[in-house]
């Protein structure tokens, strides 16, 4: 999935009433290479994906106790374990496998759940935007295909439960302010 422990969400706060504008929103999922006045290597993980998969995940929870019914299950997290496990990466970066989003499948950065190289700072994870030039290798039609792709992968999301559908227009708000 991308996601830390915590992230520039977690640092902002709670936003997300329901009535917050996709600017206000899209402002905690701004990448931030300061915690705390502690001035860091990379940018603290600003996938915007924990939250929202939170909030799916909850409700998932309350429908199992409710009915009885699991959750929909998702696949692993792809990990090469010829020595230390260490977590397989496309070539974005990004990991292979496991809760899949759009941030994670139409990405804009490469996200990451592992520390910074300082235990200090391993709760909080680090994204690496990408550069206007891989960004426009990725969506050479620019914001148009990057929203396209992005709105069919949020589709699948939503359909695997990872997601709800009620988030469906606020994140896709969200990812037209986001897009640079």
């Amino acid at each position: 999935m991308g996601a830390a422990h915590a992230d520039t969400y977690t640092l902002m706060g709670s936003l997300d009433t329901g009535e917050a504008p996709p600017q206000v929103l899209a402002k905690a999922f701004t990448p931030m290479s300061d915690l705390f006045g502690m001035p860091l290597s990379k940018s603290v993980n600003a996938g915007p994906q924990q939250h929202y998969v939170l909030e799916a995940a909850i409700v998932a929870l309350h429908n199992w106790v409710s009915t009885g019914k699991p959750p929909a299950s998702t696949s692993t997290m792809e990990v090469d374990d010829s020595g230390l496990p260490t977590a397989r990466r496309d070539a974005n970066g990004n990991v292979l496998g496991g809760i899949r989003t759009p941030w994670m499948d139409v990405p804009t950065a490469a996200h990451s759940g592992f520390g910074q190289g300082d235990r200090r700072l391993e709760l909080w994870g680090s994204s690496i935007p990408f550069s206007t030039e891989q960004l426009t290798k990725l969506y050479p039609g620019g914001k148009s295909e990057y929203l396209r792709k992005f709105e069919d992968a949020l589709g699948d999301a939503i359909t695997k439960g990872v997601i709800l559908p009620a988030d469906r227009a606020e994140i896709m708000a969200v990812a037209d302010v986001m897009y640079r």
